[in-house]
This record gives C-alpha cells, sequence and structure tokens, in this order.
C-alpha cells in the first residue's frame, strides 16, 4: 500500500516516518492478513494513532527477520542441491557433506 492510499483511508495525513512505522508493520506482522490487511491497518491507526503500530513494530521486525533469514536459507538449500547434482553427474569428483552445528558444508575432494 502506498502511502497515498493510507492517508486517503484514514482521511488525513502521516509524515513520512511515520509511514515507515505503518508500513512495516503492514508488511511484516503476523497479525495483518494479506487480503485485509490495508483495511486492519487503517482501523487500528484510526482507533489508536501511532501508538499501536509503534507496539506492534518490534515483531513486525522480528518476523521480518525471520523472512530474510528464511529465504537465506533456502537460498542455500537450493545452491547446495545444486552442487550434489552436479557431483553425480561428474563421474570423475567425490564429495562429502560434512553437517556442523551451524550449517551443512560440501567438501569437494
Amino acid at each position: 500500500m502506498q502511502k497515498q492510499e493510507f492517508e486517503e483511508r484514514i482521511e488525513r495525513t502521516v509524515t513520512d516516518e511515520q509511514y515507515k512505522v505503518i508500513e512495516e508493520v503492514y508488511m511484516w506482522h503476523p497479525s495483518i492478513w494479506n487480503t485485509s490487511g490495508k483495511d486492519e491497518v487503517a482501523e487500528l491507526y484510526k482507533s489508536f494513532g501511532m501508538t499501536i503500530f509503534h507496539d506492534m513494530l518490534p515483531r513486525a521486525k522480528k518476523a521480518h527477520e525471520l523472512d530474510e533469514l528464511l529465504r537465506n536459507a533456502q537460498r542455500e538449500v537450493q545452491r547446495i542441491q545444486e552442487e550434489i547434482a552436479f557431483r553425480r553427474t561428474d563421474s570423475n569428483s567425490e564429495y562429502n557433506i560434512d553437517i556442523e552445528s551451524n550449517g551443512v558444508e560440501v567438501i569437494v575432494e
């Protein structure tokens, strides 16, 4: 949702700084549903003002952080799967997989 659209929904203006907080909550807070999120966020603002968004911000930031970690882990899994597939088709190399507490490392011998 764009700032202008949000302002139309609440029938007033917010600063750019305020909208950054609102947008982070709108995009990442687990209690905001994708299908009705715009309406929910507008109603929250109309009912409680910026206070509710500042209260919800830490959880939204954590959800955003966890989403990034998950995406990075998925990319790493994909990279490892591609490496394994490549090694399976390359009959001249051998590989071992070393599982450590902080991740998976492919070791090519």
